[in-house]
């Protein structure tokens, strides 16, 4: 019996190369849903603390997906 993951639906569909920029201000929750994209193969670009960071990191370069905490400072 397949047991189905959290990011079957991504790894089904996901694009080749997909950079994805996590923004969080939890440092524990930001770090564990990295490690989890990179044990499925995705790439994190950046890991942001804060808004300003993500959109300072946004203005220079591109990414496919944000995952982001819209309840933090700054959002």
């Amino acid at each position: 019996m397949h047991k189905a993951g959290i990011f079957d639906f991504w790894h089904k569909n996901r694009k080749l190369g997909m950079k994805i920029l996590l923004v969080d201000d939890h440092a524990i929750l930001s770090d564990g849903v990295r490690s989890l994209l990179e044990r499925e193969g995705y790439e994190v670009a950046f890991q942001a603390d804060s808004a300003e960071r993500a959109l300072d990191f946004l203005k220079k370069n591109e990414v496919d997906l944000i995952i982001t905490d819209f309840n933090m400072p700054g959002m």
